[in-house]
């Protein structure tokens, strides 16, 4: 309990302190959540798509009337069958036995000894194993990037563990007179240790809540408008869903590696004697000593503790670099390339409608119904493919059918494809063809696409916050150590616009590497990209404006700490 009541004190008096861990570990949770909450959705997507596929049941007769029913009545081993739209529907009573395949080859030779004694000549037989009945994948594909997933979700949670590591020493460092206050009363390293598992606690927990609300909300948002697919065979579902067991286990797992980064973070600063931090500042004034004649010969005072503090600051504005450039680069390159993938899915197709005819059973198509397709208003041509696959046609002796089992048609209206669509279901007998209406995919997958592009902006954004928090409080806590510094300047005579000019201009030449790096690497990854397209480069303002825009919040990062801790030193220096 005293150390809950120690930090209800702390959050009390420092509580913007506390507030940059909580937020950086919202950040840093928001990611694997995402990763887990699509990872769901495109599961139950599947699943039901199975389901709504096969029904439930194990054999689907087509091409049926209502009085079909009883040709497949009083089957031992089989359900009752019913009809639905022009199908018979029934299935294998014991689960056992439709999970065996021989059996089901049983069953279908039973049923179609029935189908031969039907009047009916046109009724087809097709059959579906357990699994595919319910919602069982096992798509090899489907499983394969769900694994991608899965490991670009845990490669992201140690990524953030190791900036979680620089922003917990930079914290532990805020503590440092706290803690050898504490430490003045008796307290020791464990005990110590357990204050910081406990703030951590607290702060994950909350942080847990957070995210998840985040996440979960952001999510349903960009399935509600743009991802959620419940219908058509084309293109994969994908249906909001959670999984508790899932975001929990992810949230555990993120919390195990998290903790495992504070117990090094803390074993680091036990292990690190007083002899290697006094080694450390000898060889530090080693340094300046090596290099103070260079100081001699610079031209202003300005210039000259800009040189001192590229001397004291180079390796931590690296390391603000070697974090700000990758992330950049990624969000920009996934920038561009979105943009031309979109560009890519808004191009026409040139064939919107496809209609199946099968030989076997309807003989094909007829001359007629060619003939039909192409007086239609909005038809432009068509094309017909043999079921040799060959892009031709000849006509069947002594009937008007043709050997022809697909149709492609193009329209001059892509727009209107669904009522073209509605006049070629209408003439064809019910259930004769199977049309696939490409345009309407193409229309659904760009809608999707959008929200795919959303979702990647969101998640990129938060690792772009992510990862200015971590520059902000680096530098603002290297510039907080060096207050010392800046006060032997004043005394010696520096002004507060000398300091000012001295510290920000250093940050601004670090900046402005953070800023021109991303977008030249990113364009030439995307003029690559385009390259084996075919296509041209992405212009738009909206890319313009993103560059921009991610310009100078980078600028700001790297600036807006020195400036303000500066502010501080300085408040009461001449």
């Amino acid at each position: 309990m005293s150390y809950f009541l120690y930090l209800k004190q702390s959050f009390r008096r420092r509580p913007m302190w506390h507030l940059n861990i909580y937020v950086i570990i919202t950040c840093a949770l928001i990611l694997p959540l995402l990763f887990s909450i699509y990872l769901d959705s495109s599961s139950y997507g599947w699943s039901q798509q199975l389901i709504s596929m096969a029904k439930g049941e194990t054999f689907h007769i087509a091409n049926a009337g209502e009085k079909d029913v009883e040709v497949f009545r009083n089957i031992e081993g089989l359900s009752e069958p019913y009809w639905e739209d022009g199908t018979v529907y029934v299935h294998i009573l014991d689960d056992e036995q439709w999970k065996n395949t021989e059996t089901m080859q049983y069953f279908g030779s039973l049923l179609q000894k029935r189908l031969q004694t039907a009047d009916n000549t046109m009724l087809h037989i097709t059959a579906y194993d357990y699994d595919t009945a319910h919602g069982i994948s096992h798509d090899a594909q489907e499983a394969g990037g769900q694994v991608i997933i899965r490991i670009l979700s845990v490669f992201i949670m140690f990524i953030s563990a190791g900036i979680m590591k620089s922003a917990y020493e930079n914290h532990l460092r805020r503590f440092q007179s706290d803690m050898a206050t504490l430490s003045s009363y008796g307290a020791d390293n464990r005990q110590i240790n357990r204050l910081y598992f406990a703030e951590f606690a607290v702060l994950f927990f909350c942080a847990a809540i957070s995210a998840v609300l985040i996440a979960a909300g952001t999510m349903k948002l960009l399935f509600h408008f743009y991802l959620e697919v419940k219908e058509g065979q084309g293109i994969a579902w994908l249906i909001f869903k959670i999984e508790p067991v899932h975001t929990i286990l992810c949230i555990a797992v993120f919390g195990l590696i998290l903790s495992g980064t504070l117990g090094h973070v803390l074993k680091e600063k036990k292990e690190k004697s007083v002899w290697s931090r006094m080694k450390e500042d000898i060889q530090a004034a080693d340094s300046r000593k090596r290099t103070k004649w260079k100081l001699s010969f610079l031209s202003s005072p300005e210039k000259s503790l800009t040189a001192i503090w590229k001397q004291r600051t180079n390796r931590e504005y690296r390391s603000c670099i070697a974090v700000a450039v990758p992330v950049m680069t990624i969000f920009l390159f996934l920038f561009g390339y979105l943009s031309l993938d979109i560009a890519m899915m808004e191009k026409p197709q040139e064939y919107e409608l496809w209609i199946y005819k099968q030989i076997s059973v309807y003989g094909g198509f007829t001359q007629g119904e060619l003939d039909f397709l192409n007086r239609l208003d909005n038809v432009e041509s068509t094309g017909c493919v043999q079921e040799s696959g060959k892009n031709s046609f000849a006509v069947n002796a002594g009937t008007d059918n043709l050997y022809v089992d697909l149709v492609k048609v193009k329209l001059h209206d892509a727009g209107e494809h669904k009522n073209t669509a509605e006049k070629i279901e209408n003439y064809f007998q019910k259930g004769s063809i199977s049309l696939l209406d490409r345009q309407e995919e193409v229309e659904r997958a760009q809608v999707m696409n959008k929200g795919i592009y959303l979702l990647l902006m969101f998640l990129f954004a938060i690792l772009f916050l992510f990862m200015m928090l971590i520059i902000y409080m680096r530098l603002s806590s290297y510039i907080w150590d060096s207050r010392k510094t800046t006060r032997i300047l004043s005394l010696i005579g520096a002004t507060k616009n000398m300091a000012y000019a001295s510290f920000i201009r250093q940050g601004l030449e670090n900046a402005m590497a953070a800023v021109l790096i991303p977008p030249v690497v990113s364009t030439l990854l995307v003029s690559v990209t385009t390259a084996s397209t075919g296509m041209g480069l992405p212009f738009s303002i909206t890319l313009v404006l993103t560059y921009l825009i991610c310009g100078i919040m980078t600028v700001l990062a790297f600036v807006l700490p020195v400036y303000r801790q500066l502010k501080k030193q300085l408040k009461n220096y001449r």
